[in-house]
């Protein structure tokens, strides 16, 4: 019997499936550890490793792909409440005249925030001044600009 197929036999499923389980079972392990268990969209507890999902707190696609890598913009989420329509549920809608900041949590004036034309109210997700200092921090920033 070769190591794959013993691997099988023991873990009653393949390697490659039993490897992404332990993956996921250890980060929601130090995830509960890190007290960083709470869903991201719906405010609620993460109970099982099997609902845990990595959420991007801004959304990169069609926007910057450096926040796929930004570890700031990492946040936890349920299965359920990673989709897309569950954005448009969730959408923040404030005063007339302001949008909300997903970084500094709180609704600013639209001549703050940079345009976004595919998203829903044509306005960035983070206000001007939140996406210069995320900007400025970020590892390949201060690699093209060192002091």
């Amino acid at each position: 019997m070769n190591i794959a197929n013993k691997r099988k036999q023991q873990l009653g499923m393949p390697f490659g499936t039993a490897c992404g389980r332990l993956r996921k079972t250890l980060l929601f392990r130090l995830v509960q550890q890190a007290n960083r268990d709470i869903c991201f969209v719906c405010d609620k507890k993460i109970t099982k490793a099997s609902d845990l999902t990595i959420e991007h707190k801004i959304p990169w696609l069609d926007n910057d792909t450096h926040l796929f890598w930004d570890l700031d913009n990492i946040a936890f989420s349920h299965k359920q409440c990673n989709k897309p329509d569950i954005a448009r549920r969730n959408r923040k809608i404030g005063p007339k005249g302001t949008s909300w900041c997903y970084i500094c949590e709180q609704f600013l004036p639209n001549k703050l925030f940079g345009s976004r034309p595919g998203r829903w109210n044509g306005l960035d997700w983070e206000c001007k001044h939140c996406k210069t200092k995320r900007v400025r921090q970020s590892e390949w920033y201060i690699k093209r600009h060192p002091h």
